[in-house]
């Protein structure tokens, strides 16, 4: 964690490398061509990645290194009412589509672009929540 204070807005970092849950591609999506992809897939995915979380006197930035589904953003805003929340996406590196549960289950082309599995979504935004109460 850093702290830098201009005299204007104090800025506040914090990040940390989190260890991904081993490739999970969606079997719906490739039918014929799932295992082949899979067994690749578990070679060439990244282990770990950047998570960052960053305030600037009352924004907080969430940095995520995915493309954000938009009830994901909707849900780090109610988590933190009293702050400017930016929910940032392809952040440091690029792991896919980070979308909920709920939105794996429907199928389509965003469970498709999602590499790590149904509950990836549920992890990233419970390490965010925390590292964005860290620089609160």
């Amino acid at each position: 964690s850093q702290n830098i204070n201009t005299g204007k807005a104090t800025l506040v970092v914090v990040e940390q490398q989190i260890e991904l849950p081993e490739g999970d591609l969606n079997k719906a999506c490739f039918g014929f061509m799932h295992a082949p992809l899979e067994n690749r897939a578990k070679r060439i995915l990244q282990k770990s990645t950047l998570f960052q979380a960053w305030r600037i006197g009352d924004a907080l930035i969430l940095a995520s290194p995915g493309e954000l589904a938009h009830e994901i953003g909707l849900d780090f805003r109610a988590r933190f009412p009293d702050n400017i929340v930016l929910p940032t996406a392809h952040a440091n590196d690029y792991v896919g589509y980070i979308i909920s549960p709920g939105e794996y289950a429907q199928g389509g082309y965003e469970s498709c672009m999602n590499f790590y599995g149904p509950d990836f979504a549920i992890t990233l935004v419970e390490t965010l929540t925390g590292m964005g109460n860290m620089v609160r």
